[in-house]
């Protein structure tokens, strides 16, 4: 079976690309933006990128550490 094809423009057509479109890519610009001013707001001076960015370190130790266990039912 083919996947659709889209047209450009036309919000009724499925998307078969998994790249955001230029109007998305814009949208989560300008919203990080809005975050990052809210932070700054709040005296958090830091690039929502960087945040993010160490959220993921966070969480990939995190799964790392719970897989390096030894599950409870073998103790």
């Amino acid at each position: 079976m083919r996947t659709p094809q889209t047209k450009r423009g036309n919000p009724e057509t499925v998307r078969t690309s998994a790249r955001p479109s230029s109007h998305e890519r814009l949208s989560s610009s300008v919203t990080a933006l809005l975050i990052e001013q809210a932070l700054a707001e709040l005296g958090v001076h830091a690039r929502l990128s960087d945040i993010v960015g160490g959220a993921q370190l966070i969480e990939s130790a995190i799964i790392q550490s719970r897989s390096r266990r030894k599950p409870e039912h073998l103790c």
